[in-house]
């Protein structure tokens, strides 16, 4: 193994890491009282662009087989 594969490796897990981070700050705004959140509260509440709430949501309901969120 070579040391880029090494830097390589460290990357993606760091960029894995953050998704995980990402996604459990989306995860901790749902509630009982707020169960429903649209992706712009969802950006506003977590500091997030909504373009990666989005992701974040999409990419977490598609890993389970649901279907995207509508508009």
């Amino acid at each position: 193994m070579t040391v880029e594969d090494e830097a390589d490796g460290a990357v993606a897990r760091r960029n894995h890491v953050q998704s995980i981070e990402r996604a459990i700050a989306v995860l901790e705004c749902f509630t009982d009282e707020e169960p429903v959140l649209g992706v712009a509260e969802l950006s506003r509440r977590v500091a997030l662009s909504t373009s990666i709430v989005f992701r974040v949501v999409l990419s977490s309901r598609g890993s389970r087989g649901s279907p995207p969120p509508g508009p």
